[in-house]
C-alpha cells in the first residue's frame, strides 16, 4: 500500500527508507484486515468464520 501512497520511484537513502516504514504503520492503521478463525467444508458450501 506504501507505493499506492508514494507512488513507483525508487527510494535509495536510509532516511528515505526510515520515512517509508513510518508510513506503513500509519497506513496499516486505517487499512482494514479481517483473519480466518478456521474455515469448515460443509455438505453444500465451505463455511468461513473470520
Amino acid at each position: 500500500m506504501v507505493k499506492a501512497y508514494t507512488g513507483w520511484r525508487r527510494y535509495g537513502t536510509d532516511k528515505e527508507l526510515e520515512i517509508l516504514r513510518r508510513l506503513e504503520k500509519l497506513i496499516a492503521l486505517f487499512m482494514p484486515q479481517m483473519k480466518l478463525l478456521y474455515g469448515h467444508r460443509g455438505v453444500s458450501k465451505v463455511v468461513k468464520v473470520y
